[in-house]
């Protein structure tokens, strides 16, 4: 209803979509601010911003709906679906005890060929299987798509009350296809939203200031003069940065890096430099690895200076061993108190009514991967916001159609199409201190306008190899750089012999070289051992064979 609102009061001659090619006068008028002090794209694009997490969560249950028919009718074309395991076979029980209670453990075994999307990690809610043949839907306790086998926890408490109702365990002994359940994890960001929206069309509330200057694209001049202090000495990046953000409010800035840049260290400094100043920050991402590694880069910094106390992590979780071995607490959010200048959590977290306005500065990791919906339910929790990643990247996880930019990742929108942010939108992270140069230059010229450089030292970066070692062309490998190595054959799905056997080509002419590399302060030289080389499949099938082959 209020989206329906929303798009109600734009003028009649923009109520229709605008089409790509949108003409000057239109685009003109699309800009003109409205009577909510927003233009009328940006009131467009927040009514379609609303239903955003509504339409995702249909998308998943009409696909649920679906491999339940194939699981019933053709299970055999599960077997290409990514979140379901097609004729899967019981193999054994496990029965454990806890304190309070106990559960069965039922482990069901079934073709590693599948293409698997589904995973099982620790510390992360555990996904959900229904059995087809039973409707039974169980917790994933543990899941090896390399070998085929995937364990599901029956409690005891259902066990029992099954039987009390007369049915069996609900397990099947022979063929079975297990399909994942949908959770809707979206529903507390769906109520916060509503929430808030409801107090935005009522005019109880505005929109952060840092999220409409990101709807609306509006520059920031200021950014000009950072760029051009990081340009003249680039090794005052954190301090130059952490300064600038302490001044400034209502903006949201990208720092763009592609990976081996050092983002999270530059983050990690220019947090411990804000919590100097007495500012506090929020660090959140869609995932709790990168949140924990931000975490620690800044608990890193603010120990060395004195602040070792100041680093949480806000979650309703009561064991994190990642984070416990670093020595950075699990807070429960209505336990936070301002003495902790730097909280990590995701925005189930920050979308709270506790949070707002509790933080200076909100930092997304990994920003290419956030929806611009998710980080417009968490903004109020601070004034600025920095969106660090690489919208080249892995893209946001989304599953439904959406309309106009409402699909897009908060840094995707604020890029804008550009392959490198603007100089009065960002700042970009230039140097490589990984890649050899003449892979970075390959790398900086697809992707990144030029503008990537390497650095210098890793010139030295080299191999020799064990053995020669000829290209498809009849030329010596090189001892460094990119090679592209075709491999001609044809009807390979999902595994490929004739690749398995280049491969192990030229791992075995690699095995027993040497090789050196940059590190800080000098280089590194060692023997080329199974451990310096890294082999990337697409499919479980080809990984296990190649592991069989090159073990």
């Amino acid at each position: 209803q209020l989206s329906a609102e929303l798009l109600s009061e734009l003028p009649e001659a923009l109520q229709a979509d605008p089409p790509a090619n949108d003409s000057p006068h239109r685009a003109e008028a699309q800009n003109a601010i409205g009577p909510r002090g927003l233009s009328w794209r940006v009131q467009r694009l927040l009514a379609q911003l609303l239903p955003f997490h509504h339409r995702e969560a249909k998308v998943a249950w009409w696909a649920y709906f679906d491999r339940r028919n194939k699981a019933e009718l053709s299970p055999a074309e599960l077997f290409d679906d990514g979140d379901s395991i097609a004729e899967a076979r019981w193999h054994r029980v496990q029965s454990r005890q806890s304190q309070r209670t106990g559960a069965d453990y039922h482990t069901f075994r079934f073709d590693p060929a599948q293409p698997l999307k589904l995973v099982a990690k620790a510390g992360e809610r555990a996904p959900q299987l229904e059995i087809a043949e039973t409707g039974l839907k169980l917790d994933v306790d543990d899941l090896d798509a390399e070998q085929g086998t995937v364990t599901l926890k029956l409690p005891w408490s259902r066990r029992d009350q099954r039987r009390a109702d007369g049915l069996d365990d609900g397990i099947p002994d022979g063929l079975t296809s297990l399909i994942a359940v949908p959770s809707d994890i979206s529903e507390k960001l769906r109520e916060s939203l509503l929430a808030q929206a409801q107090r935005w069309v009522a005019a109880q509330a505005p929109i952060p200031a840092a999220m409409v200057q990101l709807l609306e694209r509006r520059p920031i001049a200021e950014l000009k003069g950072l760029n051009a202090a990081v340009e003249a000495n680039p090794a005052r990046m954190a301090a130059e940065l952490s300064a600038f953000l302490a001044a400034q409010t209502g903006i949201t800035m990208a720092l763009q890096g592609p990976p081996g840049t050092g983002k999270s260290t530059v983050m990690g400094q220019v947090i411990a430099d804000l919590v100097a100043r007495g500012k506090r920050v929020a660090i959140s991402s869609n995932s709790h690895a990168a949140i924990n590694n931000l975490l620690t880069k800044a608990k890193a910094t603010c120990t060395a200076r004195g602040s070792a106390n100041a680093v949480v992590k806000c979650t309703t979780s009561k064991k994190e061993p990642a984070l416990d071995q670093r020595g950075i607490p699990l807070v429960h959010p209505d336990a936070l108190t301002p003495a902790m200048q730097v909280v990590g959590g995701t925005a189930w977290m920050f979308c709270r009514e506790v949070m707002a306005d509790q933080f200076d500065v909100l930092v997304v990791d990994e920003a290419g991967q956030m929806s611009l919906a998710n980080l417009l339910v968490m903004a109020r929790c601070a004034r600025t916001i920095v969106l660090v990643g690489d919208q080249q990247q892995l893209a946001q996880p989304s599953q439904a159609d959406h309309p106009g930019d409402s699909g897009e990742s908060c840094l995707e929108y604020l890029m804008q199409g550009a392959h490198v942010v603007p100089a009065d939108r960002g700042v970009f992270l230039s140097t490589s201190w990984r890649m050899e140069p003449s892979v970075t230059q390959v790398v900086s010229e697809l992707f990144y306008d030029g503008r990537l450089k390497a650095n210098p030292a890793n010139a030295v970066n080299a191999v020799t190899w064990a053995r020669p070692c000829l290209d498809h062309r009849g030329a010596p490998m090189p001892d460094r750089g990119l090679v592209y190595e075709p491999v001609l054959h044809s009807g390979c799905r999902v595994s490929c012999e004739a690749e398995i056997n280049r491969i192990d080509e030229i791992v075995r002419a690699l095995l027993g070289g040497s090789y050196v590399h940059a590190v800080p302060n000098g280089e590194s030289r060692g023997a080329i051992g199974a451990d310096q080389i890294l082999v990337i499949a697409p499919y479980n099938v080809q990984v296990n064979r190649l592991r069989q082959r090159l073990d």
